[in-house]
């Protein structure tokens, strides 16, 4: 009996001392929910390449057109990512940049450079050329590289190129051009010191400048707007003409500006469209006012109507619509229809009149079908 007791004994003490023992391991932090409730570490890279850009965007600030000269910039990253990194493609976002990576491959930690080449000249307002690096990253496939900045226009003359499109003998037109530049505070103010022109009847002033402190398209600086009044009177010969303008200046850098002068002188009979367009369908044709005017409102008549168009004379339907002595409207659309599919014709609607300096009074036409 004595012997039993002394067994159970033994197996109780046995009990409480491992009980104690499992109660002490959870304390030293094998509790499953204690772990629940601890912070969540960083997950690290999953086997995959990772690209870093130590430096992605680069400023060039703000400059004058005449002090930009090709810029050249290397831009540096990292492969943070376990696997090789691969550059697949590069991408640059206009003609006037281009970029070379050092390398195509780049093992787990090392670094490479992408050179880019920028050639902003002839540019002017807030620059954002973007180069696109296609890698295989799977969390960021693009990285986008940029080179940035302002570029001030030293002159800017819009147009180039003045038509006065047709004008009537005798007749004085007039039409403006904008000599325009930008500046830093810093900056030596240029001005228009002589106008010049080429070609008989032509003349030309200019005004005072205008300034304007905050263009939408530049950052710190403003701008000055040059107007120049370009005035033509013709005679009364009759075709084209040409003639040119000379904006002079006190700028080294730009001393001379040159603008073509176009027109094309017509008689006293005016057209209006100068071309007209057509399109027909088959449940519905679009009709179209053409008018002949006489510019003083002298009397005239139409002697007849020819059309010369793709397919012969019968491209065209043509009804009187508004007659009087010194204006003639006529209304037009499109009279065929194709088989199939779309068609397009073209030709020109020719007035006889009975003017001996304007017996022709000619427009053209474009008319679309669709079956």
């Amino acid at each position: 009996m004595r012997g039993k007791n002394v067994s159970m004994w033994l197996v109780l003490a046995w009990g409480v001392t491992t009980l104690f023992g499992n109660l002490s391991g959870v304390a030293a932090g094998d509790d499953p929910i204690a772990e629940a409730e601890s912070p969540v570490p960083t997950p690290r890279p999953n086997g995959k390449a990772r690209i870093e850009a130590l430096a992605s965007v680069h400023d060039f600030g703000v400059l004058r057109a005449s002090e930009i000269k090709p810029i050249t910039v290397v831009f540096e990253f990292q492969n943070v990512g376990t696997e090789p990194l691969k550059l697949l493609r590069v991408h640059p976002s206009c003609e006037c940049s281009a970029a070379v990576p050092s390398a195509s491959d780049f093992a787990p930690g090392a670094k490479g450079t992408l050179t880019a080449h920028v050639e902003p000249k002839g540019i002017s307002g807030r620059q954002d050329i973007s180069i696109l690096v296609y890698t295989n990253d799977p969390t960021r496939p693009v990285e986008e590289f940029k080179v940035t900045g302002t570029a001030l226009a030293d002159w800017r003359v819009i147009p180039l190129v003045l038509n006065f499109g047709k004008v009537g003998k005798g007749e004085t037109s007039t039409k403006d051009i904008s000599v325009s530049s930008h500046y830093r505070e810093k900056d030596t103010v240029h001005r228009i010191t002589r106008l010049v022109v080429e070609g008989a009847g032509i003349r030309a002033a200019t005004s005072e400048p205008v300034l304007n402190e905050h263009p939408p398209e530049i950052e710190g600086a403003y701008e000055i707007e040059r107007p120049v009044e370009v005035t033509l009177s013709v005679g009364d010969k009759q075709g084209e003409g040409k003639g040119r303008l000379l904006i002079a200046t006190d700028d080294p850098k730009n001393p001379t500006h040159v603008v073509e002068i176009e027109w094309t002188v017509e008689g006293d009979l005016a057209s209006s469209p100068e071309k007209i367009f057509l399109a027909r369908t088959a449940k519905r044709a679009v009709s179209r006012d053409m008018a002949i005017e006489s510019r003083a409102g002298t009397p005239f008549e139409i002697l007849g109507i020819e059309v010369s168009g793709t397919k012969g004379s019968s491209d065209l339907e043509i009804t009187e619509k508004e007659i009087t002595p010194a204006r003639k409207v006529y209304s037009v659309s499109a009279n065929f229809l194709p088989a199939s599919g779309d068609e397009k014709r073209t030709g020109t609607v020719r007035f006889k009149t009975n003017r001996k300096d304007q017996p022709v009074v000619e427009i053209p036409y474009t008319a679309t079908a669709r079956r």
